[in-house]
């Protein structure tokens, strides 16, 4: 290759790369001069990029490892934001008790698999994702968000994922061009980890609803019923049961009146006109009944985590230390690389102690998430903790039938939400 040559590719290099480490730069500096723009810039990105991701806009293909490169910008912005909080500015962190006490013990369980593994770059990588999660709740309630701004975050959460919903909507009438080779179930790409995302939406929109008013109220009823039709047409029967308990458990525990069982009543009926009338849906839905292997699924499903389960009682070693959090070893019985449970993925990555704590964690923050729901004085107050107990019913039920803990778009929003209500919890007792 002459010289020419290798100076042109040099340029197209250097006009390739500059304005990405322009935006780079300057996304650190606004975030350093205003760590608040912090919070913003994440909840306007990781529904765009996740949602969008999720209905097959290939600029943003894991080909391309955009989500990843997003999500570890936000991760050294957050490190950032705690280091000049904690070293330079020699201001006091605010730690979360309760729940998060179980949490941290959870991540020691699973960092200190790592000394166990042989796998060590995919356990690191899988730890350094666990602690992120925890850090997203960190960074919320250390901004020192007032009430008009947590509502604002909500309200942003829901506006920023109406695009990547229509999309979605829209991807709906061109079903020949959505079929992924293999899945009988799919209208988007990796339709059970979208739809469990559409759950925390749905939450979200549907209890802080009230607070809303004018065209806001009018955008997040849109944003509500895009969500509830594109969770209806993933076909994640999972992502179905965990809407239905996570809802029926928050009404049961603290009231609904009869006027929104009417609306959400009257919004699952226009699903179900939609999926009658519209000829290509109800083939659809007609070919995914008659299929064997989709009602096969939950027995399948039943088959290796039995199996699994047996291979780790069957040796002490496997029994009370993993293998390396993040890793499955138990996969010969079927192929695949996962366990399609998290709770036997973790037992089997970090060990069985590390699985309990993780089941008492979530059961630690549905009652602490409860107390702050009880105790709340203000609408706002009562609607955050509904969309948080809500979102930790689907994870610690989703965990049970799918591979959620190492997932991007579904934990980044469970913490996100976490640490919203966690903070409009410590507003209501007065505590800054």
């Amino acid at each position: 290759m002459n010289d020419a040559a290798i100076s042109t590719i040099a340029i197209g290099n250097v006009w390739t790369f500059a304005p990405l480490l322009a935006a780079v730069a300057a996304f650190f500096i606004l975030t350093w001069k205003d760590p608040k723009q912090l919070l913003w810039a994440f909840i306007v990105a990781q529904p765009l990029i996740g949602g969008f991701y999720y209905t097959n806009i290939a600029v943003f293909s894991i080909v391309f490892k955009l989500p990843i490169f997003i999500n570890n910008l936000f991760i050294t912005a957050f490190v950032l934001f705690m280091f000049r909080k904690f070293v330079l500015e020699k201001e006091r962190i605010v730690l979360p008790g309760g729940a998060f006490l179980w949490y941290l013990l959870f991540l020691l369980a699973a960092g200190a698999s790592v000394f166990t593994t042989e796998h060590v770059s995919l356990t690191v990588s899988s730890f350094a994702k666990l602690a992120f999660w925890f850090l997203i709740l960190l960074v919320v309630v250390n901004l020192a968000l007032a009430r008009e701004e947590i509502i604002k975050a909500f309200f942003t959460m829901l506006a920023v994922s109406f695009l990547p919903l229509a999309v979605g909507l829209f991807q709906l009438t061109r079903l020949s061009r959505l079929e992924v080779p293999h899945r009988i179930n799919s209208l988007y790409v990796h339709p059970n980890v979208f739809a469990y995302y559409l759950v925390l939406l749905i939450a979200a929109g549907w209890f802080f609803l009230p607070v809303f008013t004018g065209w806001k109220k009018r955008l997040v009823v849109s944003s509500l019923a895009l969500s509830l039709i594109c969770l209806a047409f993933t076909f994640t029967r999972g992502a179905w049961i965990c809407l239905v308990l996570s809802f029926g458990m928050t009404f049961l525990l603290f009231g609904i009146k009869v006027s929104h069982l009417k609306k959400l009543s009257l919004g699952l009926a226009g699903i179900l006109a939609l999926a009658v009338l519209a000829a290509p849906l109800r083939e659809k839905i007609v070919s995914l009944i008659q299929e064997p292997r989709v009602a096969g699924s939950l027995q399948w499903r039943w088959i290796h985590w039995r199996e699994t389960a047996g291979d780790l009682i069957s040796s002490l070693p496997n029994l009370y230390s993993g293998r390396g959090v993040g890793t499955f070893h138990f996969y010969g019985h079927f192929p695949g690389f996962a366990a399609h449970n998290d709770y036997l993925m973790i037992w089997s990555g970090a060990g069985l102690a590390a699985a309990v704590v993780l089941i008492i964690f979530h059961l630690k923050w549905l009652l602490d998430t409860a107390n702050g729901i009880l105790t709340a004085g203000t609408e706002q107050g009562r609607a955050a903790g509904k969309v948080l107990f809500a979102a930790v019913v689907t994870a610690a039920v989703g965990l049970f039938t799918e591979n959620l803990l190492l997932l991007p778009l579904f934990q980044t929003h469970l913490w996100l939400i976490g640490g919203l209500a966690v903070r409009n919890f410590r507003l209501e007792r007065n505590i800054s």
